[in-house]
């Protein structure tokens, strides 16, 4: 089990942000720390979007591989491929 505050956490540190960084977020404090399962289906995290200065995070489940995740991609195109997952 994980919740979505765990997951954006790491996320944000590994694009070198924090949560000072976020202009916006759907979900609620709540809906960050409630629990759920990586594995998709029916115990998979509430859809979410969260917006940075430099990102764009947003909840994704991968039906092939059965689990449900992070991307995020660049709030402003750019050529550097670190800035696309």
């Amino acid at each position: 089990m994980t919740t979505w505050r765990k997951e954006l956490e790491y996320w944000l540190n590994r694009n070198g942000e924090g949560w000072g960084n976020i202009n916006f977020c759907t979900l609620t404090a709540n809906e960050l720390d409630t629990n759920f399962g990586s594995h998709g289906g029916k115990d998979a995290g509430i859809p979410f979007l969260v917006w940075t200065s430099e990102f764009v995070y947003f909840s994704k489940e991968d039906e092939y591989h059965e689990c449900t995740s992070i991307g995020y991609v660049p709030r402003n195109p750019c050529n550097n491929p670190r800035c696309i997952n």
